[in-house]
């Protein structure tokens, strides 16, 4: 049974007992983008998510209600990246146009302008004390945009394709990028070397650190997860869900859990430990391209073909 309620304009809210899912847990759909939904992210207090995508907009949605709070423009191409700062007042969204732009949350007014990528941006990360922005390009380079200067702190090269992700070290000592020439590269950001390499069996699309800083996780064109040891480079266990490409992967908060999605359409929950599937839901809206994990832990978020994106409750995990 679906509820659906509108609200204004093209946003349409609905609300869907699970049943795929966690029992009891409602999802929370957030429609109104007019092109696929390529990247999410989490405002830090966990009351709103941002969303990027093909219709060339940034959107944050508050995640009880879906109701859009706001609706930041200024690319001039699809958004294939968004990152909130833990401060909770600044967000980056990258794209197409190449270009990084920062935006304040509480105005919706765009702080800055970083260019330099060539081709295109893929992915983007704020360091833990905000000071600065890591992002991934297609042009296989992994810049760092000092925040306070809006200037080009360091450039990292050695990729040989697209550099589709990147993290950072909660320490901000370092950055962890994965890219289409099948390598992860560990780079000491003060120097502005590449610490050291993992070689990957297939593209990496995306991956996510822990807040330990024990591991990197890798989602791959080959339907894998693959779990790295960050100090060794060695393959720890992998995880398979399907065949298909695996477009997104977050660490939950307490570090125990995975989430994944790919172009199966659906959405797992992985144990890190164990790597055992304890999970797994189909939103029933095409293939996912992005997830989110929220930073208290209660949600999690999908972006789907379907150009939405969903919330999903998740108190009910055990």
């Amino acid at each position: 049974m679906r509820t659906a309620l509108a609200l204004s304009g093209a946003l349409l809210v609905l609300v869907i007992p699970s049943t795929a899912y966690f029992q009891g847990a409602p999802n929370v759909v957030c429609q109104g983008h007019g092109g696929l939904v390529t990247s999410l992210a989490f405002t830090a207090d966990s009351q709103n998510l941002l969303s990027g995508s093909t219709d060339g907009t940034v959107r944050l949605w508050n995640v009880l209600t879906a109701r859009e709070l706001r609706r930041l423009e200024g690319h001039k191409a699809p958004v294939r990246a968004v990152a909130t700062a833990s401060s909770g007042q600044l967000a980056a969204s990258g794209g197409d146009d190449a270009s990084v732009r920062l935006w304040d949350l509480a105005t919706g007014r765009q702080v800055r302008t970083f260019a330099g990528h060539e081709g295109g941006t893929r992915g983007l990360a704020f360091s833990r004390d905000n000071r600065f922005i890591a992002s991934a390009g297609a042009d296989g380079m992994v810049r760092i945009w000092d925040v306070g200067l809006g200037s080009e702190f360091r450039r990292l090269a050695g990729h040989s394709g697209a550099v589709n992700a990147v993290a950072w070290t909660t320490d901000g000592q370092r950055v962890v990028s994965g890219g289409a020439d099948r390598t992860v590269r560990i780079w000491d950001v003060g120097p502005g070397r590449e610490a050291a390499k993992i070689n990957a069996p297939e593209e990496v699309l995306a991956l996510d650190l822990p807040s330990t800083n024990r591991w990197v996780v890798v989602a791959g064109d080959k339907g894998l997860l693959r779990l790295f040891d960050l100090a060794n480079g060695r393959e720890v266990r992998s995880f398979r869900g399907g065949q298909d490409a695996v477009r997104g992967v977050r660490f939950l908060p307490d570090n125990r859990l995975l989430v994944s999605g790919g172009s199966d359409e659906l959405a797992r929950l992985w144990e890190v430990e164990t790597g055992r599937q304890v999970r797994q839901f189909e939103p029933d809206a095409g293939a996912i391209h992005a997830v989110a994990a929220a930073p208290n832990g209660q949600r999690l978020a999908t972006a789907q073909a379907d150009h939405t994106c969903r919330i999903h409750l998740v108190l009910a995990a055990r």
